[in-house]
C-alpha cells in the first residue's frame, strides 16, 4: 500500500491490528499502532484500543493488557473486557478473568456469557469449589435453561435478548 503511494485510513489499521492479533504478531501489532497515530495522524477509536487489548491478550501479555487499557484516553467498553476474559481463558489467567468478569458485570450486568466464560476458566484451571460457587451464584440471580424447539436456551433476570422474550 507504501508503495503504491496509498495512504491508509483507520479502517485499514483495524483489518491491519487484528491479523497481527490473530497471527500472534505483538510487536508489529504495537509498531502499526504508533505510525498510525504518530505517521498517519489517525487519531484511534475505541475500535483500535481493542484490538491493541488483544493483540497483547492473545500474546500472554495480559498485565500489559491490563496497563494499556487503564492508560487508554477512551473508557474501555464490554467488547475490550471480553477479550482480556477471552485471552484469560486461553492463557488460563484466573486473575486476570476475575478482572475481567468484575468490569463486565460494571458495564452489563444481564450478559451471563461473561459468567459461563469464567467458569470454564474455573474448570480449565481445576479451580472446582470457584466454578460450583459460580453457578449457584448465577442460579441464584435468576439464570434458568430452558427447552426450546431450537435446543436449550439460557435465560436471565431481566435479560431480553432472546427474540422471543415477550413469548418467554
Amino acid at each position: 500500500m507504501k508503495n503504491a503511494g496509498e495512504e491508509p485510513d483507520g479502517i485499514t489499521f483495524i483489518g491491519i491490528l487484528c491479523a497481527c492479533s490473530h497471527m500472534g504478531l505483538v510487536e508489529a501489532g504495537l509498531l502499526h499502532f504508533h505510525s498510525m497515530t504518530d505517521e498517519y495522524l489517525i487519531q484511534p477509536k475505541i475500535e483500535h484500543y481493542g484490538c491493541v487489548v488483544d493483540v497483547l491478550a492473545r500474546g500472554g501479555l495480559l498485565e500489559q493488557a491490563v496497563e494499556f487499557i487503564h492508560s487508554m484516553p477512551i473508557k474501555a467498553d464490554s467488547v475490550i473486557w471480553t477479550a482480556l476474559l477471552a485471552a484469560s481463558r486461553i492463557h488460563k489467567k484466573v486473575d486476570f478473568a476475575e478482572l475481567s468478569l468484575q468490569k463486565l458485570l460494571e458495564l452489563d450486568p444481564s450478559n451471563p456469557a461473561n459468567c459461563v466464560m469464567l467458569s470454564n476458566v474455573y474448570g480449565e484451571a481445576g479451580k472446582w469449589e470457584d466454578r460450583a460457587r459460580l453457578k449457584v451464584a448465577m442460579r441464584d440471580t435468576g439464570s434458568k435453561k430452558i427447552q426450546t424447539q431450537d435446543g436449550v436456551a439460557e435465560l436471565c433476570c431481566f435479560d431480553e435478548r432472546h427474540y422471543k422474550t415477550e413469548e418467554i
